[in-house]
């Protein structure tokens, strides 16, 4: 906000400077002559040249050393200028020059005055309700302790002053401003408590068909009991994917190229060694995280090692050790052992995905294991876990054969958790984001709008009441975390938040072009000119979202509710605390203009 402040600045006197001339000054010079009375031995007169002309509204006064009565003729602009008999005298001038000018200006104020006629006496009894609801005021006297009723025109284009001795409270807007405030700073205390899910998120009810067979599949039956929890593949030999020429915006295409560590040799042993050995500790690796079930990484019996079924074949069907042979001969022999023998735990599967022989090369070589972390676990447990995986492939990376053998390809894969892990961690990253770009977005068109800094302001605090309402209702009302569709229909939120705001802070500046300046009176313009309006897109808009309701994807029923729940807020905030802050505290006069605080500025630095 601050970087953007001064562009702001600029671009506000440069477009808007004539929507605040009434404040301003505009000065020109003339040629004059000044004619003193006649007397006795005739006439006398004196020229000046260039003298200040200092144009007001809606009269022109020329600015002399003797003040004078002006007369200008024709469309000369040298002025004659009679010297009065009365020498303090100063009388406005009056010409043909300005004639135009002056006519100009009558008749725009006479439309101004006439379009607020037009605002002010239009009748609606509902709005009017309204009206007299939140303007309701009375009169205290301190002195007396007293206080009595004030009857309030919502048609006036006047306010009337306090009785002396008495101080006017609109009393329902004070307590709509301040019983709002603090509902506001409670939903945004729950908004920021917002946190990623902590268990899985279901996709459909409870009772839907899918998520009971879903249930019965993984909680009903013991064959299930494996697929329920994540398996994890470490590999060498893949130094990482080459995504040149990549488009994240189509991700369908050119999605990459492996990128194979050529320092990396199978038939070394000790990188045999170094395989043998990651397969037999993995087994008992220590997990200390939530979601690891007994305290280990793997699942007992889980581990898919291919290199010590090698060797054991090599050694019981040809009499050789692995670790004696030389390079051509290894991998003939390990091919061989590919293409011939089947898996352990899958005797009907053989070693084809395990086993990386590219072009009779071998490229890469895998195992597998299944964790001890269930699928469905959530976000944060996943965390958790993902850091020991990491852990043990530091492990290792530090053994003494790693020395000798490049482990540096070293990697895991899942076919599940993790990747949808990175997701859900970048919804939330993206939500975070859109909040840090959106709202200062936001202050910018409000500011640019409305053209009052305190106005803006206060359009932004009730925008962030209303997002981190919603998102506090989310919260402590429906027991909601900060998941896929949360995260989505955040951003969302802002836009239908910053709507109804934006136009009530513009009609209500709308009032300084019809010449009101009292808050009081452009609180009655934007009512009477944008309350309709607003109420008519609420209805729209949350009926637009009750349809999604019927919706069976949990996904539609929560964005439903959050449009819904976000149109409300955005209801009762802009209508109760925003028209009650414009009312009570909203600025006057020149209160916080962009254009003269710049011109104000400019003067005091002398620019």
């Amino acid at each position: 906000v601050i970087t953007l402040m001064p562009a702001t600045l600029v671009l506000h006197e440069l477009y808007f400077e004539n929507c605040f001339s009434q404040n301003s000054e505009s000065k020109q010079s003339a040629d004059v002559k000044i004619v003193h009375p006649q007397s006795e031995s005739g006439s006398s007169s004196t020229e000046y040249k260039a003298v200040e002309m200092v144009e007001t509204t809606p009269a022109h006064e020329l600015a002399v050393s003797d003040a004078a009565d002006i007369v200008l003729g024709g469309d000369s602009n040298a002025a004659e200028i009679t010297a009065p008999k009365d020498p303090t005298a100063h009388i406005a001038l009056t010409s043909e020059s300005h004639g135009d000018v002056e006519s100009q200006l009558a008749f725009e104020e006479k439309e101004a005055a006439n379009e607020l006629d037009k605002i002010m006496n239009e009748k609606k009894r509902w709005l009017d309700v309204y009206l007299q609801f939140l303007e309701f005021t009375i009169a205290v006297d301190f002195q007396k302790f007293t206080c009595e009723r004030v009857p309030v025109d919502t048609s006036a284009t006047v306010v009337p002053e306090a009785a002396p001795g008495k101080i006017n409270i609109k009393i329902v807007a004070w307590a709509m401003f301040l019983s709002l405030f603090a509902f506001g700073i409670v939903g945004l205390t729950y908004g920021v408590q917002l946190e990623p899910p902590t268990e899985q998120e279901q996709w459909l009810p409870a009772q839907h068909m899918f998520t009971l067979v879903q249930d019965d599949l993984f909680n009903g039956f013991l064959g299930f009991d494996e697929e329920a929890f994540e398996k994890v593949t470490l590999t060498m030999g893949i130094s990482g994917i080459d995504r040149n020429g990549f488009n994240q915006y189509i991700p369908d295409k050119n999605r990459g190229h492996a990128k194979y560590d050529a320092n990396w040799d199978f038939s070394a042993p000790s990188c045999q060694q170094v395989m043998v050995k990651m397969c037999e500790d993995v087994q008992t690796f220590q997990c200390n995280a939530g979601a690891c079930a007994g305290g280990l990484l793997a699942r007992a019996n889980s581990t898919e090692c291919f290199m010590t079924g090698f060797r054991t074949w090599t050694e019981d069907t040809y009499s050789e050790d692995t670790y004696s042979m030389n390079s051509s001969h290894f991998y003939y022999r390990l091919e061989e052992f590919r293409n011939t023998q089947y898996q352990v735990l899958e005797p009907s599967v053989n070693y084809q995905e395990q086993i990386g022989f590219i072009d009779d090369d071998l490229k890469f070589a895998s195992i597998f294991f299944t964790s001890t972390m269930k699928t469905t676990v959530a976000n944060d447990e996943k965390s958790d876990v993902l850091d020991y995986i990491n852990g043990f492939m530091g492990q290792v990376k530090g053994y003494s054969e790693c020395n000798t053998c490049d482990c540096d390809s070293l990697m895991f894969t899942s076919p599940y958790a993790f990747t949808w892990m990175r997701t859900e961690q970048g919804l939330l990253v993206g939500f975070y984001q859109g909040l840090f770009i959106a709202f200062p977005v936001a202050f910018c068109v409000l500011l640019y709008a409305t053209g009052n800094i305190l106005l803006t302001l206060y359009a932004i605090l009730t925008v962030a009441f209303i997002v981190f309402g919603v998102l506090g209702f989310a919260n402590y009302a429906m027991g909601w975390a900060l998941g896929v569709a949360e995260s989505i229909a955040g951003i969302i939120i802002i836009g239908f938040s910053v709507d109804y705001t934006v136009h009530i802070g513009h009609m209500f500046t709308y009032g300084e072009h019809l010449g009101v300046h009292s808050r009081d009176i452009k609180f009655r313009i934007a009512a009477k000119k944008m309350v309709a309006t607003i109420v008519g897109g609420a209805i729209t808009t949350a009926g637009a979202g009750v349809f999604m309701f019927a919706c069976q994807l949990q996904f539609f029923v929560k964005m439903a509710l959050l449009i819904c729940a976000t149109i409300i807020m955005s209801y009762i905030y802009a209508l109760g605390f925003f028209m009650s802050m414009l009312l009570v505290i909203g600025p006057e006069n020149d209160q916080g203009h962009v254009v003269t605080m710049v011109q104000k500025t400019r003067k005091y630095l002398g620019v």
